[in-house]
């Protein structure tokens, strides 16, 4: 059992007073409480990206009548999510935050923006106003010198 006080200003009741209290039951008695405990918190970590797979990359319509296509389903939104973070990872972009891949994808993948030709070549023109300016071409020149220093 794991018992920890309640934030300041939470909503106190009367059975567990001050105490939020966790109870994790197992048959397991060779491991300690700790890794116990770590292992539950993965799971949980599981279960959170299923949920955001379900919830932004639309895995929810997995229901499909024929086992290929949904196959063909998972597969894409498996590849979806894992260039998302992929992208955030390698990009640093914001690397204390979680961005879920919604977040991600209104502040990173829709930006303001349009193409233009010069000289031949095509050029991405970014609106200045973008609030998010800076973190977008930092963590675009640092893809960039990934692919650039590539075999």
């Amino acid at each position: 059992m794991k018992r920890i006080p309640k934030n300041h200003g939470d909503q106190l009741d009367l059975e567990t007073g001050a105490y939020n209290y966790w109870v994790l039951v197992t048959n397991d008695h060779a491991a300690d409480a700790a890794a116990l405990e770590s292992e539950h918190r993965h799971k949980a970590l599981v279960e959170s990206g299923v949920r955001e797979l379900k919830e932004n990359f639309g895995l929810e319509v997995l229901h499909k009548h024929q086992f290929m296509a949904n196959w063909a389903w998972l597969l894409i939104v498996a590849t979806a999510h894992n260039l998302i973070r992929l992208t955030q990872f390698l990009g640093g972009v914001e690397p204390k935050a979680d961005l879920r891949g919604k977040r991600f994808r209104y502040r990173y993948l829709v930006v303001p923006a349009f193409l233009a030709h010069s000289g031949r070549r095509l050029h991405l023109e970014l609106d200045s106003g973008y609030p998010l300016f800076d973190r977008f071409v930092a963590a675009h020149a640092r893809l960039c010198s990934i692919s650039a220093a590539g075999p």
